[in-house]
């Protein structure tokens, strides 16, 4: 796969800098190819040793590790859940996708530091969380070297990455890159919505609370007048909406309004069958069916609560 001019410029960037770094940072939009730019990179350092990829989502995992083999020609293994790389014969896998909770359960201790040129943290802008502190303590180190990818962090995360990454080795903002041309400019809709109140919502580390949120939302009349527009504005086109992961609850601490389900069901109410939700607790199999199934136009809406 050829890389783009800036693609490029980040592979070299990136092995200029930790010729004389521990660790470095790229900054790359979504949509720019964080993927693709590290999967070149896995097949430049592991003909130094061998090379760890660390995700949270199996949505990453399993990207990260087809992108790997198309690029590379080499397929990786995965160690998440009930999947193992084979550690114990004499040929260790040369490159790992592992997930950070997998790891963080004592699993990491399986891997010999020793071993890794390059440790590739995708979403870095979580790494400053514990769970990955810990994996970090054991797999880092010596001299094992560190990349971390993530799109445009806000200040907050600039600071926290500060104290993982030493240098940044490429830093392509959003705005630049779509003046470049390399991905569509954004159009916004604003839409009004009677009744509804964010002026109560809080922040939680430079983001809105999701609970908050929730109650803003939590009412019959405020979602069918926030879906109607996006049925409009959205025509036959496959869209994506992304949903908050909160719920009203009742005095007891029980779900009384979730605000997903209930996005998904005024939108089968409009247009049968079109809509589907997905979050961390659909099964495995089912989610990966129907993100598929997404993809290849089997259904126009997908509610989306932290996956994608």
């Amino acid at each position: 796969m050829k890389l783009r001019p800036y693609q490029q410029r980040v592979v070299d960037s990136v092995i200029a800098e930790l010729e004389n770094s521990k660790s470095t940072l790229v900054v790359l939009p979504t949509g720019g190819g964080k993927t693709v730019c590290f999967a070149h990179l896995v097949g430049h350092f592991m003909k130094q040793g061998r090379v760890m990829v660390i995700a949270h989502r199996e949505e990453l995992i399993r990207q990260a590790a087809s992108k790997i083999e198309q690029i590379v020609g080499y397929r990786p293994a995965i160690e998440m859940a009930d999947e193992w790389a084979d550690e114990e014969g004499f040929n260790r896998p040369k490159v790992v996708v592992a997930s950070v909770q997998t790891l963080v359960t004592g699993r990491v201790n399986r891997f010999n530091p020793e071993d890794f040129a390059l440790v590739i943290t995708d979403e870095a802008h979580h790494c400053i969380a514990q769970s990955y502190r810990k994996v970090y303590d054991h797999i880092l180190r010596g001299k094992t070297k560190h990349l971390g990818v993530t799109a445009t962090p806000d200040r907050a995360d600039e600071q926290a990455l500060g104290q993982v990454f030493q240098t940044v080795a490429f830093d392509y903002e959003l705005p630049q890159i779509i003046d470049d041309g390399w991905l569509v400019p954004i159009r916004q809709k604003l839409v009004m919505v009677e009744g509804l109140d964010y002026s109560k919502v809080k922040t939680t580390a430079g983001d809105l609370n999701q609970g908050d949120v929730a109650k803003a939302q939590a009412n019959e009349q405020i979602l069918h007048e926030m879906i109607a527009p996006i049925i409009d504005i959205a025509g036959t086109k496959k869209t994506i909406v992304f949903a908050t992961p909160g719920s009203k609850k009742t005095e007891d601490g029980e779900d009384d309004f979730h605000i997903a389900q209930r996005m998904t069901e005024i939108l089968n109410r409009h247009r049968p069958n079109a809509a589907r939700r997905v979050s961390q607790d659909t099964p495995k199999v089912e989610r990966r069916q129907m993100l598929q199934d997404f993809a290849a136009g089997r259904f126009q809406f997908l509610v989306n609560v932290g996956v994608l």
